[in-house]
């Protein structure tokens, strides 16, 4: 009997002995549904053990380099200001996306519409003159203006983000994705944005920078977040996460906590565009806005009114 003829037999009689074992049982439906029981179960354990570990402020963060850096943040002067500044540019685009969402009530979309489509989303992502970028995300322009192209879809995204900011996160990020997929240049980056604006203490801004600013203290998080790869769920417990750190370094609401984030991307970042011993520029972007903005920027501002500064007294003096 050559070495296969010897393997076979053995085998043979191995499995004849699983046969004979009280423990042995045929793969019926009854068996099958009783591991696919215990694997919910178990999946249920996971789950709860997750969520855990992401309410569990100090398991996850290295809080002594937490710490450490927020020393720096709060002593730096630059930032703080910065700081006033995302409060009031919040606040302006808070009405800048309800005039955005506004336009859905109209039966079509006339070419004056588009007009004021263009020039209030420009002033939310575009750093370029004469523009406002009232979101300060530093990327969002790159992709985002590719919205400009697809108006009524965009236009019913702002407004089913002022609906979907009254609701907990998971639904409400959830249905946003699922429009988001249909549009090109809208990413987590916008609909984050869009959400949080509405609901600044509901809703977090979540991406690239984020996740980099996360890991710099222990928090692993997706390092290229997209709407088909980031999901509800997922976002929900970054949420929970991102809001732990902002109860730790004492903001008011999660715009304080992308303020800080950001911050920390660039601090902890080796770019040659991080200021050494300083604080980042909080917008690094240049825009190149579409043809269809450039054509209308002369008329048709709807929304060129300064708002007061914030009142005194910020959460990290």
């Amino acid at each position: 009997m050559n070495s296969d003829e010897q393997l076979s037999s053995d085998l043979k009689v191995t499995f004849a002995d699983f046969r004979e074992s009280g423990s042995f049982q045929e793969l019926d439906d009854l068996v099958l549904g009783q591991y696919a029981s215990r694997h919910k179960d178990a999946e249920r354990l996971r789950r709860k053990l997750e969520k855990e570990l992401e309410d569990n402020f100090a398991a996850q963060f290295d809080l002594r380099r937490l710490n450490g850096f927020l020393r720096q943040y709060r002593a730096d002067k630059t930032e703080r200001s910065a700081l006033a500044k995302r409060r009031t540019d919040r606040d302006k685009a808070l009405k800048v996306q309800q005039l955005i969402a506004d336009l859905g009530n109209a039966p079509r979309i006339s070419k004056e519409m588009r007009s004021v489509f263009a020039e209030n989303l420009s002033n939310l992502i575009s750093s370029r003159e004469p523009y406002q970028h009232l979101w300060h995300s530093g990327d969002i322009h790159r992709r985002g203006s590719a919205a400009l192209d697809h108006p009524k879809k965009t236009i019913t995204l702002f407004a089913a983000g002022r609906k979907a900011a009254k609701l907990a996160p998971e639904r409400g990020y959830e249905q946003m994705r699922q429009l988001a997929l249909g549009i090109p240049g809208v990413g987590v980056n916008m609909i984050t944005a869009i959400l949080c604006t509405f609901a600044p203490k509901r809703y977090a801004v979540f991406n690239g920078n984020t996740s980099g600013a996360l890991a710099a203290i222990g928090i692993g998080a997706p390092r290229s977040p997209t709407v088909a790869t980031l999901s509800a769920e997922r976002y929900t417990q970054l949420c929970a996460t991102i809001d732990a750190l902002r109860r730790r370094i004492g903001g008011a609401d999660f715009t304080d906590a992308d303020a800080f984030l950001n911050w920390l991307y660039f601090k902890t970042k080796p770019s040659k565009r991080a200021h050494e011993g300083g604080a980042p520029k909080t917008s690094p972007c240049v825009s190149r806005p579409r043809q269809v903005v450039r054509q209308h920027r002369a008329s048709n501002r709807p929304f060129r009114q300064s708002l007061p500064s914030p009142k005194a007294g910020s959460p990290f003096e």
